[in-house]
């Protein structure tokens, strides 16, 4: 699945730079996955979205949160 996000990534011409970042937040979501609810991509919800998107707000600035929304959304 990864593999195939990095294909779209490249198809719409994201540069090596952005590629990274969104690989950087999808890694770190997959891993509050497994740790907060033994679970993984595939199985994500809008309701672990959610609770995950509290989880940055608290000790990040809404920029960063943002950001980390975008790439999962890409996703």
């Amino acid at each position: 699945m990864v593999a195939a996000f990095l294909t779209f990534l490249a198809e719409e011409q994201f540069s090596a730079r952005t590629a990274r970042l969104y690989l950087g937040h999808l890694g770190r979501f997959a891993a509050w996955l497994r740790e907060r609810y033994e679970s993984d991509l595939v199985e994500a919800t809008s309701h672990y979205l959610r609770v995950y998107r509290t989880c940055l707000a608290d000790p990040q600035r809404p920029a960063s949160v943002d950001a980390a929304l975008a790439a999962l959304q890409r996703f």
